[in-house]
């Protein structure tokens, strides 16, 4: 599948066009919409795109790495790559090797097609692992393959919670940072594009919030879930001290699980690479699904040496 790739800006790309394609081919993954873009990408962001339209790549890119171009991995945005019908591996190569050769560094993540990378080893980077649910069996079903420690634990926080919808943005952005925050290292802007992608997901009726609340009505975990065609994806979520200890996550996770239960949906854990996390998502049943980590460093010698001197300070 071999076709002809121009580069883009993003002001010459049609909107509709785009958000109709990502709509029908992006697999529910939501982090392609020109307006997720525009969001978390500050404006900042350009595309190579097939000249039949058939086909595109966005590209996040910025110069903060000492003026010099280089596309990298945007926040909230697990993976994106090439949108369109029956995306192979052969295609996704073309579109790698057309990024321009003026960004420097290359560092971002893709969605596979659904087959096995060919000659991998020949691909610059690495494979990841992202973890989903089908939601398409009744939740007798899906509780049925929880971990039989994950079913100890639901059973002891049904007693002492329950779960509520919620509105209050600006509330879980502060839980957030409260109990979170320094372990994140999330800068007051980082916040910013949060809250802003937030509030416009949710006007769009693309994601819910909800509370775990004991029997005093105070918050002991919550969390926000985008809702796409295809997905429910948990994608920032916190809890309290009280929270840890009574498995308030454990029953937030399962009561989003069983209110989207015996739908055509996935739920979408957006997999950790640390283990203890990777663990308790996989004690709901998850399912491994990969994508893979494109890396390539093409930065002169003495930028290379600047970046080593940065990290040997910082550490």
């Amino acid at each position: 599948m071999i076709r002809n790739l121009v580069y883009r800006r993003r002001s010459e790309i049609d909107d509709d066009r785009w958000n109709e394609w990502v709509e029908q081919y992006a697999d529910g993954l939501p982090y392609a919409y020109t307006w997720y873009l525009d969001i978390v990408c500050q404006g900042n962001w350009s595309a190579l795109v097939s000249t039949d339209g058939a086909y595109f790549m966005p590209l996040p890119r910025n110069r903060k790495l000492f003026g010099i171009q280089q596309i990298y991995q945007p926040p909230l945005s697990q993976q994106l790559g090439v949108i369109g019908p029956q995306v192979d591996t052969a295609l996704l190569w073309q579109f790698w090797k057309a990024i321009p050769t003026s960004f420097r560094l290359i560092q971002f993540s893709v969605a596979l097609p659904p087959m096995p990378l060919a000659t991998k080893q020949e691909w610059p980077g690495r494979q990841r692992t992202n973890l989903i649910l089908p939601l398409d069996r009744p939740y007798t079903e899906l509780q049925a393959n929880y971990n039989k420690s994950l079913r100890k634990r639901l059973k002891k926080a049904g007693n002492h919670y329950q779960i509520q919808e919620a509105q209050d943005l600006g509330f879980l952005i502060r839980y957030y940072q409260e109990h979170i925050g320094q372990k994140a290292g999330l800068s007051t802007k980082d916040y910013q594009i949060l809250e802003r992608l937030f509030d416009q997901m949710m006007k769009r009726k693309m994601a819910c919030i909800y509370q775990v609340q004991n029997a005093e009505a105070e918050v002991d975990a919550t969390g926000i879930f985008l809702i796409t065609n295809q997905r429910i994806i948990n994608v920032f979520g916190a809890s309290n001290a009280a929270g840890r200890q009574h498995y308030a996550m454990h029953f937030l996770l399962d009561q989003v699980i069983q209110i989207h239960a015996a739908q055509d949906l996935l739920f979408d854990f957006e997999g950790s690479e640390l283990p203890g996390v990777a663990t308790f998502f996989q004690s709901f049943g998850a399912q491994a699904e990969p994508y893979f980590e494109f890396y390539q460093d093409r930065l002169p010698w003495m930028v290379k040496q600047m970046k080593a001197f940065k990290r040997l300070i910082k550490s």
